[in-house]
């Protein structure tokens, strides 16, 4: 017995009470019992535990100690007489008990007195006071026993010695002492719903997902082996608090079956056959205890069934229902099941003889009261506040189209708890309202009832949570496109990069694996098998950075229609790998003289090379492809500038088609081709930084930005959209985008006969430079202007300096890109020879891309005029762009 053991002296008395009421009531028909006969003809009660049992197993003694005092108690004698109780046991029990004594009054069916006798080495005096004393209780001569109890030890022994000697009669009452515990009160009632809880906790996230994961990867495991884990399992606080470890057991060793060998009862044994899933049922059963009180649960798993097997079940579920709904205050259990009876025989007559013959018992402290069972001979009526297993089932079902003779027999098998519900009408009940009280008092770490609409209220947050996140992933998965097959190519020549990892990521840790190119797409392979397929077709774009200047070498995919992994859709799909560390120690000391720092420097950029080597043999290999329609593009490093298109400050790099940033996610992907207009926001001499927002051609997109541009950048980036042949204006206010391409949309017509996009650049034209349709634009007379001399003198002087300006400029930037190459780390201590060929191929780099442009200019319809490099053009209003590849017509 526990040390810290404290009885509720006050419950233990109420109980007592309910003892008493129930022996003392003398009527025809027992309000509390059911049953007049036993406990009304005896004198008294006795209560007796001899010495501990090895093996646990169900009694009434244990059952009535545990509800009266709370706990078992071995070694301990209560003789309920008609007017007194004795308590006989050590003196350490007698201390604990005593507390009921402090809680007693006379109130009506109370005893009047506790007699406490403390047990000594020779008791043989103490036990003839107690039978003087049960003499003297009414008539003195017929005990009330528990006759199915079994007992041992010398107390047990020397109780019944002194018995025998005294020629008691006995009358068997555990059938009057079941339906009177039957009856639950709140508290009883709470603890049975903790079992019930860690019960369904136990079967939904360790059994149940066990046998799936068992069915997937069609592993060999015995049901024996499923059913010692599930109790292992007890010991796991995923399922268990520590706290709650303490107070829970098995009801009875988990059962699992499968393979057409059932046994559908719960004295069944588990077998050592494995489990078998081909088109057969599995089983399982298990019930806990929490502080003496329990639950359980039956369920019953399919695995590829026939349509006869789901409309088996589905009315063994029919079934369940009836039972649950009959279960009423005072209707007789056997009426229950003839409800039953009668629903199969109308409905399924061929299952009435492979039905359970029992569809449940009361449950408590004991697992099963027999006398209280739902059975054809069951008389006993269900009252409110009684809780039952419901259990139905059929068993030796037959399935012919069974693969093997194991699934040519199945069994269905269902069950649960059931608290005995009032009789109401709910189609006349309506509640608009419901004010709620309740105490806050706590019993032995059972949760007060004011916690209840608390748990009530987060259930129902939790359901609406789940709803949401169910229809966010639905409108997600909207507007995907099927995807045609992978066509493999069963060559060991394939292309093939090793040891990449793959953005966005398949699980919340970094997994690499393998990237192969095949006969009509990409397929990318990781380390613990998942697989991702990349369609040539569906490719939009592709993309391969160098590691120069980087940690991370990668390939990049911007897609044409989003595929699926990681429960969301994907537009850009990138491989990378790592170059070197990520993350620098800057407190560790560092000498440029140290070898070991030289020899790592040296490691790095051997690794870049050899891995730049591996990525371009790749890419050549993949574009020898006859299948392969598309180019990969390299960003252009000369034209890049620092940006903020989400969260932190990147650089961002034009490419030949695209406006990219691939170095961290989520990525920036804009195809100029898309692009309609470009905006400059917050363009202003006295700040620092301005944004850039890009406006679709398709108006039904939304705007892209780029933020906290250094002020420096605003001209090069002008000269790059020049040479992009795409129109820009600026302006020093920041825009609501959304409720501007809002307003386009409703009324586009309206919007260019309007203007258009004139609005824009309203502002920058009255202020002269930049701002203009064409090259003789000029300030309006009428328009007035406080700086108008300082910017003609302004616009004098650099008439004559304009060619010397961009000289300087020229000798600026190149000025400027060489001390930028001369200062990065990865450069330093390299050669003249080396320096010189890395200026080589900056150059040619720069060739390329104006050959590139020149070309893309040419298929739009030849190359433009020479423009002024900081001029904005606009497209006339009366000229819309097309929306969605159509012009729209005004």
């Amino acid at each position: 017995m526990p040390s810290d053991v404290i009885i509720d002296g006050a419950r233990c008395l109420e109980r007592i009470r309910r003892l008493y009421a129930a022996w003392r009531n003398n009527d025809g028909a027992d309000i509390s019992t059911n049953d007049n006969g036993a406990l009304h003809s005896v004198d008294a009660v006795v209560l007796i535990r001899g010495q501990k049992e090895e093996d646990f197993t169900y009694s009434k003694s244990a059952a009535m100690q545990t509800w009266l005092f709370g706990y078992e108690m071995h070694d301990v004698l209560v003789v309920f007489c008609h007017d007194s109780v004795i308590v006989f046991a050590g003196a350490k029990k007698i201390n604990y008990l005593k507390q009921i004594e402090t809680e007693h009054n006379n109130k009506e069916n109370a005893p009047r007195n506790f007699n406490f006798i403390i047990r000594k080495e020779n008791d043989e005096k103490n036990l003839d006071e107690i039978i003087k004393q049960i003499k003297m209780s009414h008539q003195g001569k017929t005990l009330g026993i528990f006759a199915k109890d079994k007992m041992e030890g010398p107390f047990w022994e020397q109780w019944q010695n002194c018995l025998t000697r005294n020629s008691f009669e006995t009358v068997d009452i555990s059938s009057s002492i079941g339906y009177l515990i039957a009856v639950k009160d709140n508290e009883e009632l709470g603890l049975i719903r903790k079992a019930c809880e860690i019960t369904g906790k136990l079967y939904s996230k360790h059994l149940k997902d066990q046998i799936i994961n068992i069915v997937d990867s069609e592993r060999k495991v015995k049901h024996s082996k499923l059913s010692e884990g599930l109790e292992s399992a007890l010991n796991d606080e995923k399922y268990v608090s520590s706290s709650d470890a303490n107070y829970v057991e098995m009801c009875y060793p988990a059962i699992i079956q499968s393979g057409g060998n059932y046994n559908l009862k719960f004295s069944a044994t588990v077998d050592k056959n494995s489990l078998h899933f081909g088109g057969s049922s599995i089983i399982c059963a298990f019930g806990i205890r929490y502080k003496s009180y329990c639950s359980n649960v039956v369920r019953t798993l399919l695995v590829n069934p026939s349509e006869e097997m789901k409309n088996s079940y589905q009315f063994l579920l029919d079934c369940e229902e009836v039972i649950l709904r009959a279960l009423k205050h005072d209707v007789p259990l056997c009426d229950v099941y003839k409800l039953v009876r009668e629903k199969v025989t109308k409905e399924r007559p061929e299952l009435l003889s492979k039905m359970t013959t029992n569809l449940g018992t009361a449950l408590g402290i004991e697992f099963r009261e027999s006398t209280i069972a739902i059975t054809s001979k069951c008389t006993t009526q269900a009252k409110k506040g009684m809780t039952f297993q419901v259990s139905i089932g059929f068993s030796g079902l037959e399935n012919p189209d069974g693969k093997d003779e194991q699934s040519k027999v199945y069994s269905l098998f269902i069950g649960g708890i059931g608290k005995q519900a009032d009789a109401i009408d709910k189609e006349n009940v309506y509640i608009k309202e419901l004010t709620y009280r309740a105490s806050n008092d706590k019993k032995d770490d059972v949760v007060p009832a004011s916690n209840n609409l608390s748990h009530i209220h987060k259930l129902i947050l939790e359901i609406q949570k789940k709803y949401k996140d169910q229809e966010q992933e639905r409108k997600q998965m909207e507007g995907v496109v099927k995807q045609d097959a992978l066509v493999l190519n069963a060559s060991k020549t394939n292309p093939k990069l090793k040891d990449l990892y793959i953005r966005p990521s398949l699980a919340n840790k970094k997994i690499n694996g393998t990237l192969e190119a095949h006969t009509n797409g990409f397929r990318y392979t990781s380390v613990r098998g998942d697989k991702i397929d990349i369609l040539y077709s569906n490719v939009s774009h592709a993309f391969y950075q160098p590691c120069d200047n980087e940690m991370i070498i990668l390939l990049h995919f911007h897609l044409k229609h989003a595929i699926v992994f990681g429960k969301r859709k994907q537009m850009d799909v990138q491989f990378y790998t790592e170059v070197g560390e990520l993350t620098t120690d800057l407190g560790k000391h560092r000498n440029m003289h140290d070898k070991d720092d030289v020899l790592a420097e040296q490691a790095e950029r051997d690794l870049r090379s050899k891995l730049k080597g591996a990525f371009q043999s790749f890419i050549d290999k993949v574009l020898q492809q006859k299948s392969f329609p598309f180019e990969f593009e390299t960003p252009f490093r000369p034209l890049g500038f620092h940006g903020t298109p989400h969260r932190s400050m990147v650089l961002i790099l034009p490419t030949t088609s695209c406006v990219v940033q691939l170095t961290e996610w989520p990525p920036l992907v804009i195809v100029l081709e898309e692009v309609e207009l470009v905006h400059f926001e917050r363009v202003h001499f006295q700040l620092k930084n301005f944004d850039m927002v890009f406006i679709m051609k398709d108006y039904s997109r939304k705007t892209q930005s780029i933020q906290a541009i250094p002020m420096a950048e605003l001209d090069p980036i002008k000269n790059w959209l020049n040479s992009c042949d795409i129109c820009y204006t600026d302006g020093p206010q920041s825009l609501n985008w959304a409720k501007i391409m809002k307003t386009i949309t409703d009324d586009l017509s309206g919007f260019f006969s309007q203007g258009g996009w004139t609005f824009l650049d309203a502002e920058s034209d009255a202020e002269g430079e930049g701002g203009g349709g064409g090259e003789g634009s000029e300030l309006e007379e009428d328009d007035y202007d406080p700086d108008e001399d300082e910017s003609e003198e302004e616009g004098s002087d650099s008439d004559y300096s304009g060619e010397e300006d961009e000289d300087e400029v020229e000798e600026e930037d190149s000025v400027s890109e060489a001390s930028e190459n001369l200062g990065t780390d990865e450069e330093s201590g390299k050669s003249w020879s080396e320096l010189e060929e890395e200026a080589r191929r900056d150059d040619a780099e720069k060739l390329d891309y104006d050959s590139d442009e020149a070309s893309r200019n040419k298929k739009k319809g030849g190359a433009s005029s020479k423009k002024s490099p900081v001029k904005s053009r606009k497209r006339p209003a009366s000229s819309p762009p097309p929306m969605n590849g159509k012009k729209k017509k005004r």
